[in-house]
């Protein structure tokens, strides 16, 4: 008899994966699909009181963004120094990317999916007190413009930012290297998640008899813990558009478990009004 029940137990488990597998080809496009994209220019436009060289703070900048974007599964990085090899040899130009100076037929022949420009837009140290306790930072505000080489309707331009707050022992250390990597960090995922949740959406893809669903991200975009907003079926996620203006979400949900590719979430409020495909909206903790 008990060997009978591990073996119905078995076949219940198999089934539930075998629906996952079928789901994530349904949402392949999007899920699944890798492009390559390149870091190009990331410039300082605004003020820098950390107390670090400006070179120093982009060349952060651009091995965070670098990682971030490799972590995510989605992408296959081309670095800058081969991006401007390669343009220059098809008589291109990053700033003629930037101006929008080329036809189809010049983007495509590039051989690259995106191209990712930031603007530094601030990186400000700070010094607050509660009382007794002193604490600072590192603001960071970034602007960015994503251009979709191969193809236009890509492009997308927003903005980010961050702040990295540590308690402080003296007025000195929010200077510290350790406060203005958290800020770079934290701005970095930010712009990250932005860029690859409008790029491929987080879906639900299976909805569960006990109230949670199987997401169509894993490792790399979802944590235990994180909370996602889910939103009707005909619902633009445009990119770095707040919760309050995007309206009311059917669901919202908060990742229990997390696998390489996939992630299995709580419904915490909403479940009945949950669809498979509906697109969620990460709230990063």
């Amino acid at each position: 008899m008990k060997t009978k029940k591990m073996i119905s137990a078995i076949k219940r488990t198999t089934l539930v994966w075998l629906s996952v597998f079928a789901m994530s080809a349904q949402f392949s496009v999007n899920a699944q699909q890798v492009g390559t994209i390149s870091v190009g220019d990331i410039k300082f436009v605004g003020p820098n009181s950390t107390g670090v060289a400006s070179a120093d703070v982009v060349a952060a900048f651009r091995k965070e963004l670098n990682e971030s974007l490799a972590a995510t599964r989605k992408f296959t990085i081309l670095g800058y120094s081969d991006l401007q090899t390669r343009l220059q040899k098809q008589g291109l130009t990053l700033q003629g990317f930037y101006d929008n100076k080329y036809d189809q037929v010049e983007r495509s022949q590039v051989g690259l999916d995106y191209i990712l420009a930031v603007n530094v837009i601030k990186l400000e140290r700070f010094e607050q007190r509660r009382g007794a306790e002193k604490s600072g930072g590192i603001l960071a505000d970034l602007d960015y413009k994503l251009i979709g080489v191969a193809d236009v309707t890509n492009d997308i331009a927003s903005s980010v930012n961050a702040k990295a707050v540590n308690n402080l022992p003296n007025s000195q250390d929010s200077n510290s290297n350790a406060v203005l990597n958290d800020a770079v960090s934290l701005a970095t995922d930010k712009l990250v998640d932005q860029v690859t949740a409008a790029l491929h959406p987080i879906r639900v893809m299976i909805i569960h008899e006990d109230s949670s669903v199987s997401l169509n991200y894993g490792a790399g975009m979802l944590s235990k813990g994180d909370t996602i907003l889910v939103y009707p079926e005909d619902q633009e996620l445009k990119v770095g558009v707040d919760e309050k203006a995007l309206g009311s979400p059917v669901a919202t949900l908060q990742v229990t478990d997390v696998d390489k590719k996939f992630a299995k979430a709580q419904a915490l409020e909403g479940f009945s009004g949950l669809e498979r495909g509906q697109k969620g909206k990460l709230l990063r903790n």
